[in-house]
């Protein structure tokens, strides 16, 4: 995906710089920007330090947020939302995207694609706890077939 030219514009008018984007996405999320025609995308933009929400209309939308400000984001497949954390700068945390383009823009940010923690569980056989001691769904101590 290119930069749009009325996308170009509203970044240096707003920035007073160039920026060169490593990724360039559109998601599913909608903000009103006042025209007619209802909602407009949001559009994510990643440089190699910021990353920019965008969204062309009268009333346009332009937020960003350093990169290492978005450290915590993460992605829930179930329901296809990608939250932009810690990002306080952002009023818009919450994108609408589909996994793929989701791993994109988590690569994109410098995450990796899942950031969970295993935790290993010790278990000590001691005979007390297997199943053979386990009631039944009659909750009898044991059960003779």
């Amino acid at each position: 995906m290119i930069l749009q030219e009325k996308e170009q514009e509203l970044l240096r008018s707003k920035l007073d710089r160039e920026i060169n984007p490593v990724l360039i996405m559109e998601s599913h999320s909608k903000v009103d920007t006042g025209g007619w025609l209802g909602k407009r995308n949001i559009r994510a933009i990643v440089t190699s330090e910021e990353l920019f929400l965008i969204a062309l209309g009268k009333r346009p939308l332009v937020e960003y947020a350093q990169l290492e400000d978005c450290t915590e984001s993460r992605y829930n497949p179930s329901s296809g939302e990608m939250i932009l954390a810690p990002a306080t700068s952002l009023r818009n945390r919450e994108l609408s995207l589909p996994p793929l383009e989701a791993m994109k823009l988590m690569k994109a940010l410098g995450l990796t694609e899942s950031t969970g923690k295993t935790v290993v569980n010790e278990h000590i056989n001691d005979e007390s706890d297997s199943l053979h001691n386990l009631p039944d769904s009659t909750f009898n101590r044991a059960e003779d077939f």
